[in-house]
């Protein structure tokens, strides 16, 4: 772990190795940086990961909400993605301007209701030539790997939601 900055060789051997790895399955580098939990956006992270997506020219998801926060947590959230684009401006990073997709995890149901909410709501809170990135976790509720406290069954439902917003051609 890196902790006020101690250890960002580590933390940069881990990126280098993860950055390869994709390479190595994917054949081509990955189209952004994205952190499990945001965390690529902590203080003590954030400085090395912005380091290492200027040196390979990869963009890095911004946690900054399109949506002012409510409660604690979403607030710290904001707080550590307003300090992410600053540092992303500073050192030449892309990233997205702002970030969607906080939804009740453990309630499949509600939160394909919120993601509709939330794409029917952008093109009155985002400004135009703003970019936000929409957070889903697309896939199977069959697959061997699970994250701990996300329902199974939403990523199915996310992944039926977004072919479905894809077919009607929806393109924000």
């Amino acid at each position: 772990m890196c902790f006020l900055g101690l250890g960002r060789a580590r933390t940069r051997a881990a990126l280098e190795s993860q950055c390869n790895m994709f390479v190595d399955l994917f054949g081509l580098e990955p189209n952004f940086i994205d952190g499990h939990e945001h965390c690529h956006a902590y203080p003590s992270l954030s400085q090395e990961v912005m380091a290492f997506a200027s040196s390979k020219n990869i963009p890095v998801r911004a946690i900054r909400l399109f949506e002012p926060p409510k409660g604690f947590k979403e607030y710290v959230r904001n707080w550590l993605g307003c300090r992410q684009l600053v540092e992303a401006k500073r050192r030449v990073v892309k990233t997205n301007d702002y970030f969607a997709g906080v939804l009740p995890l453990e309630r499949p149901q509600e939160a394909v209701r919120q993601s509709e909410d939330i794409l029917t709501s952008l093109d009155k809170i985002v400004p135009s030539q703003s970019e936000c990135w929409m957070m889903c976790h697309p896939g199977d509720a069959e697959d061997p790997v699970q994250v701990q406290g996300h329902s199974p069954a939403l990523r199915a439902l996310e992944a039926a939601y977004l072919g479905k917003r894809a077919s009607d051609k929806v393109t924000r």
